[in-house]
């Protein structure tokens, strides 16, 4: 979730800052190509573990809109937004239900850059065709 409040320097320009919060994870899965004999899963059938860990990430950044077209009318939106993401807590890597200990120190901390590109629609009028 994040939240933000924008200004709008221009009628087809908005920036904004934000600050959000949310879980992220990461998993590691471990397995073979699958191009094992019979026999040899017999003898090792402990083949693949899947590894997992869980944080509470905070982000804080800023953005920038800019629509195409008339303003307040049907057109292009172009955006860019921008952050750090922090990892506020972190759990213990998993195998299954059980903790390991020893696991790297592996987050999802770090910047971010993120490009958006989406469309405008004016709002709808009445029913006598005027625009609100």
């Amino acid at each position: 979730m994040s939240l933000g409040y924008w200004i709008e320097p221009t009628p087809r320009l908005r920036a904004f800052p934000t600050a959000g919060v949310g879980a992220g994870g990461l998993l590691l899965n471990i397995g073979d190509d699958g191009s094992a004999h019979f026999d040899d899963v017999l003898a090792d059938p402990n083949r693949s573990a899947t590894l997992s860990t869980g944080s509470l990430l905070v982000s804080l950044g800023a953005g920038l809109e800019y629509q195409f077209g008339t303003p307040g009318g049907d057109g292009l939106r172009l955006g860019l937004r921008g952050g750090y993401l922090l990892s506020a807590l972190s759990s213990d890597w998993q195998l299954g239900q059980s903790r390991l200990g020893g696991g790297p120190d592996a987050s999802m901390q770090g910047p971010f850059l993120r490009l958006t590109v989406g469309g405008v629609r004016a709002a709808l009028g009445d029913a006598t065709g005027d625009k609100q």
